[in-house]
């Protein structure tokens, strides 16, 4: 399994590149995992060739949009939700790697 890493372009943009040099962290929380999953399969992503390998991407700013409409950011009953901002996803996501 290639490892990747998820990289800011120039113009906001997100690219996830094969990481080089890596450091073995521990097993993500079952959370953050489904978070990542929604994001991968639900938030529009973009296509393009760099350095002749195939590269899927999304703009951060639609992966904010997409968790704010995700059942985290629905509060259930007793309970607070996940997402209440766009500053919260933004916080969430750079306390995980996730964008």
């Amino acid at each position: 399994m290639q490892l990747l890493h998820l990289i800011v372009c120039i113009h906001g943009t997100l690219v996830w590149v094969p990481y080089r040099n890596h450091v073995e962290v521990g097993e993500p929380f079952k959370e953050e995992k489904a978070v990542a999953k929604y994001l991968r399969f639900n938030c529009p992503t973009k296509s393009t060739n760099m350095m002749g390998h195939r590269v899927d991407y999304f703009i951060a700013s639609k992966a904010v949009d997409c968790l704010l409409d995700s059942k985290w950011a629905k509060a259930k009953k007793g309970e607070e939700a996940l997402f209440t901002t766009r500053e919260s996803v933004v916080e969430y996501c750079n306390r995980y790697d996730l964008i």
